[in-house]
């Protein structure tokens, strides 16, 4: 091994004329690289292990694989999905215009349903039936 003579790497730059001295230290940019390279390895690797501590999820395994969608056992309610909910809003709505629009007793308390249109007639040829004397108290 040999000595590096400081005055021979800067023989060159000619200080004398006003030029700088050559001030590119190879060691300390190769320690710093090492540094570099060494704390960012080890934050990588201390990320990954709080993400496994908090998720309990190895890493590389998928959300899916450790949340598979279990299904409830039969007597349990389902929820409603966007569609079905779509589904059944339509088919209330189809069911209260039929309501609505067409003739029906009920059996068992005795009310007669006439359709909207016909009760309105109804009521603007004969008026609203008041009872002739007020209610007891």
């Amino acid at each position: 091994m040999h000595d590096v003579d400081p005055e021979a790497i800067n023989a060159e730059t000619r200080p004398e004329l006003g030029y700088e001295y050559r001030d590119v230290n190879t060691d300390a940019i190769w320690k710093t690289f090492k540094w570099f390279v060494g704390f960012g390895t080890f934050f990588v690797v201390i990320s990954i292990g709080i993400q496994w501590f908090f998720t309990k999820t190895p890493p590389g395994a998928s959300y899916r694989e450790e949340h598979q969608l279990v299904l409830p056992k039969e007597p349990n309610p389902m929820l409603q999905t966007a569609d079905q909910a779509k589904l059944d809003i339509i088919n209330m709505r189809r069911s209260a215009k039929t309501q609505l629009e067409t003739y029906g007793q009920n059996v068992d308390t005795g009310v007669t349903r006439v359709p909207i249109k016909r009760a309105m007639e109804i009521v603007s040829e004969k008026g609203l039936n008041t009872p002739a004397q007020p209610l007891a108290k």
